[in-house]
């Protein structure tokens, strides 16, 4: 089944305001809740599915007056658990916080299928978890279901467990496997937000990429539903945490990593081995002197068939921008003023073209605004109508998680510290992260900064000066000095 939360087609004309057309508003009521895109109907357009009513897509950009649409808890996701083209609902319910309780409140999720008096009725449950991912991890053509929750000690957050649930195609699911995670930052997002699957390694399986705290968790999948124990690389939340998904944005035919921050979009650059090279990124507004401008979330796709992939985003003061890849970095590519603040963006194909339109709703406004269609423009085909592909099916040559040096350093810290100088730190890099030889320092190098850290509580961030690496970093063990630290290549 095609996923319109995954990676999303636009094939558009002349310039973005042209391209991104906008459309009528649809007929929603003003209430807060999650809006979702599904062919119910079997004609092969998506309609609305909104606070629990069904919006039937009339094929001329419009929508019947709706219609009773029954499920009986908030609809998370849409999914395919059979492989039959009819979608099914991943629904959420969140119990009530106990008073005095330290852990949050439980969430369940149930799905819901469709019956063949055309009612959906619940026809399964899962484990409580607090977030829910729809990927097919065993590649058999039938959605399957990542639950991770935060496991607490007392009220401390001691990291994520993951559960893999594959789907039978009846209804029903066989647990894969469990494991343990680097802590997710904002759990309490729900659509999304921290977890990607793609083949990085371009061995046919799915591979999963989880975004933590101040950690990347990198998932090499067996292609059976399991996955092998995660490569932890350290990438501070600062860099980014929001809407991480994987697409091949150089053109290349490695699936490579993006996700935002603020105002910034930021791709990791993949190899093809499940390892990362390089980094590039753009602001949605790089005139803000206060990066504040953040897209709510990112919606990868194609809008003018010149680029592999394209990358659409909102601000907060409600501009739509898109970004692509050009020569060898990310750039802006085009930008619409929609006048809807906080702009957030979903894709669905309403004609059923091939193309995908956007649908923008306002989330930091005090009243509510009816949202707004931004229609894709079919007659624009250049010929690029599907995703491209990423590349021939290959087994990688190096074995799941090798490492790529290019580089060792030595960490020497100055006079400030006695105790930390009779401490060794030497750093291998493996793309752009820098993995621990001796000692306990990690590291990510992006642009011309070296973000560094050692245990919980010891970071800085070094900036390079000809071969070397220098700047201030806090250590503990020195009694919370601010220590100048200087990374030598070895």
């Amino acid at each position: 089944m095609r996923k319109t939360t995954a990676l999303l087609l636009f094939v558009l004309a002349s310039t973005l305001s042209a391209q991104l057309a906008p459309g009528p508003t649809p007929p929603l009521p003003p209430a807060r809740s999650s809006l979702h895109f599904a062919d119910i109907t079997g004609d092969g357009r998506d309609d609305i599915v909104y606070d629990n009513k069904l919006y039937v897509n009339t094929g001329s950009a419009g929508f019947e007056s709706p219609g009773p649409f029954v499920v009986a808890e908030p609809i998370a996701d849409v999914f395919d658990i059979n492989g039959d083209g009819v979608p099914e609902f991943l629904t959420r319910s969140e119990s009530l916080q106990i008073p005095g309780a330290s852990a949050p409140p439980a969430v369940q999720f149930h799905v819901f299928a469709r019956n063949a008096a055309m009612q959906y009725k619940q026809i399964a449950a899962f484990p409580v978890g607090k977030i829910a991912y729809i990927a097919d991890l065993d590649s058999d053509g039938r959605d399957d279901v990542v639950l991770a929750n935060t496991e607490f000690e007392g009220v401390i957050d001691t990291g994520t467990r993951v559960d893999f649930l594959v789907s039978r195609g009846d209804g029903t699911f066989d647990e894969k496997g469990t494991l343990f995670a680097p802590s997710f930052y904002n759990v309490d997002f729900v659509r999304h937000y921290h977890l990607a699957a793609g083949d990085l390694n371009r061995d046919g399986h799915t591979d999963l990429v989880l975004r933590g705290l101040d950690q990347l968790g990198i998932l090499l999948g067996k292609g059976d539903g399991t996955f092998a124990a995660p490569i932890t690389r350290y990438l501070p939340r600062e860099l980014g945490t929001v809407s991480p998904q994987l697409a091949d944005v150089d053109g290349d035919g490695n699936l490579d990593f993006i996700f935002t921050a603020k105002d910034i979009i930021r791709v990791l650059l993949g190899d093809g081995r499940g390892h990362f090279t390089r980094e590039s990124s753009a602001s949605t507004n790089p005139r803000l002197a206060e990066r504040v401008n953040a897209p709510k979330n990112l919606v990868v796709g194609q809008f003018t068939g010149k680029n592999a992939v394209e990358i659409a985003g909102g601000t907060h003061d409600g501009d739509l921008v898109v970004f692509a890849w050009r020569g060898n970095k990310l750039a802006e590519a085009g930008r619409v003023v929609t006048g809807l603040p906080g702009l957030m963006l979903t894709g669905a194909d309403l004609h059923g073209d091939g193309t995908t339109d956007l649908f923008a709703e306002a989330t930091a406004s005090p009243v509510y605004i009816p949202g707004q269609f931004y229609f894709g423009r079919a007659a624009a085909v250049a010929a690029q109508t599907s995703l491209p592909a990423t590349g021939a099916r290959r087994r990688s040559v190096r074995g799941p998680g090798a490492s790529v040096a290019e580089q060792r350093y030595k960490v020497v810290f100055g006079s400030e510290c006695a105790a930390q100088q009779a401490t060794n730190w030497r750093l291998e890099r493996d793309g752009i992260f820098g993995v621990p030889v001796e000692g306990t320092a990690e590291a990510v190098f992006i642009g011309d900064s070296m973000y560094v850290r050692s245990g919980r509580y010891d970071y800085g961030v070094l900036a390079r000066s000809g071969n070397e690496y220098t700047g201030q970093m806090y250590l503990s063990s020195c009694g919370g000095l601010s220590v100048r630290v200087v990374a030598t290549p070895e």
